[in-house]
């Protein structure tokens, strides 16, 4: 999801950072570990609205039902009300583990980093901040963190064993760099349990080296075990670790694509409710995903990397098969542009290629749903939508869109067959209600909005 650069200019911190750390291991390639600082959080988060909103895992297994007993007694922590109360201000999604790697390790948490501006924004200032820490460190001592912590270390172990068997991660460490052209010291991949199916990023530099992290939680259950989806893992790390790849570049040229920030105002429903929410932000999006494309591509998978693009098409990402053709002349002529650094002025041509129009598309249909054991779950029902007005309840599961069964792997193509429907159309939708199908026939509302097309 979203990706910060983080400034240290004394390599000791480096090795401060991770020696409390006894399940990381640091060598070349992409690393995995489970990380004292994030479970903290991960537990600390679980007592508030996280859950509800849903950036927590939907999954429930045994470590989940332990933190939620062992812990039970802290719930009203004070620390556990800090993070609530400031989820709602700001300090939310990629800010709060993003903050933790700032921080020494439990038992005593101690700033080794200042905090980033990026941060201390997010977090209302270094007082603020300054009263987290205090507080995450009163938690670590009023609930016997460190118990808990080193009682489930052969949970943490089996889950990162389970995790290092999915995908080649040092292949796919050296394809990264080889894509963008240019090396990175480590690649550390933190699995969270607790967290939700998707990721965020993070890179640490040092006068050295770069380090780039990214933060996932599981996908689903293997015999009640949390564990990973390969192909699902495989695009988020080209995402997550993509991000350091990308972001510095576009930072680095803001005042040249501030330029068009007017484009946002086109995107905006759909990005801002992917808490994507400021142009530069939107703009690394849109070229990560264009890297997963070619990526995906590269590392021998052509229909995953289809399937992928088709998806983020789905979720809005307009300007994305503008940048994938312009990549196309990145991926061909490697001899002129040994890095994707070096052909980013010709990426911000793309603002100057294309203009947006106004026309017709299906709205949305008026739902929320979650993957639980492999099936699609409606979780929510937005009122007045298609949905709502047609019969359709929370807690129904999803089968089919018309003739195509609805799974993670296949959703959003499934979900095209409405976006792609006609003025008139209507479209047939299977639902399991206490274990009997039903079958509605639903009419497509459409709306105005805003696309992209390439200038005459």
């Amino acid at each position: 999801m979203r990706f910060r650069k983080i400034r240290i200019t004394i390599f000791a911190t480096l090795i401060l950072l991770y020696s409390s750390n006894p399940v990381l291991s640091l060598n070349s390639g992409i690393e995995i570990n489970v990380d004292p600082r994030i479970e903290l959080l991960a537990v600390i988060q679980s007592f508030t609205d996280w859950p509800r909103i849903g950036a927590f895992t939907t999954l429930n297994f045994k470590y989940y039902e332990d933190v939620k007993n062992y812990f039970a007694p802290h719930k009203d922590h004070a620390a556990v009300k800090w993070f609530n109360i400031n989820l709602k201000k700001g300090w939310n999604y990629d800010a709060p583990p993003q903050a933790m790697l700032y921080l020494s390790s439990p038992p005593e948490m101690k700033t080794i980093i200042p905090f980033s501006n990026y941060l201390l924004k997010r977090g209302r200032g270094s007082e603020n901040l300054g009263k987290m820490i205090n507080l995450l460190n009163q938690f670590v001592v009023d609930s016997h963190f460190m118990r808990f912590w080193n009682e489930h270390k052969p949970f943490y172990m089996e889950f990162i064993k389970r995790v290092k068997k999915l995908i080649p991660y040092d292949e796919y460490s050296k394809l990264m760099m080889n894509f963008y052209g240019e090396e990175k010291a480590h690649f550390v991949f933190i699995a969270v349990p607790l967290f939700h199916r998707g990721g965020y990023g993070a890179q640490i530099e040092t006068e050295k080296e770069k380090i780039s992290h990214f933060f996932g939680g599981p996908q689903k259950l293997e015999n009640g075990f949390p564990t990973y989806n390969a192909a699902s893992l495989r695009a988020l790390v080209f995402h997550e670790f993509g991000h350091s790849f990308v972001n510095p570049i576009v930072y680095a040229h803001a005042s040249q694509l501030n330029k068009y920030k007017d484009f946002y105002q086109y995107m905006k429903k759909e990005m801002s409710s992917q808490a994507y929410g400021r142009w530069l932000t939107v703009i690394h999006e849109h070229l990560v995903r264009t890297g997963e494309y070619f990526l995906l591509e590269r590392a021998g998978f052509p229909e995953e990397s289809k399937n992928n693009y088709k998806n983020n098409l789905a979720r809005g990402f307009k300007l994305l098969p503008f940048f994938k053709k312009k990549m196309e002349t990145y991926v061909n002529n490697r001899d002129k542009y040994p890095s994707f650094r070096s052909f980013f002025p010709e990426i911000i041509k793309v603002f100057e290629e294309v203009k947006p129009i106004l026309s017709e598309k299906p709205g949305v249909m008026g739902f929320t749903y979650n993957f639980i054991n492999g099936q699609c779950e409606i979780t929510t029902i937005v009122k007045n939508s298609p949905f709502h007005k047609f019969g359709v309840k929370k807690g129904d599961i999803l089968l089919y869109i018309d003739d195509t069964e609805v799974t993670e792997k296949n959703f959003w193509e499934a979900v095209n067959i409405w976006k792609n429907a006609r003025k008139g159309d209507k479209v047939k939708f299977t639902i399991l209600r206490d274990n009997e199908k039903k079958i509605f026939e639903i009419e497509v509302l459409f709306i105005e909005y805003y696309k992209f097309v390439k200038k005459e």
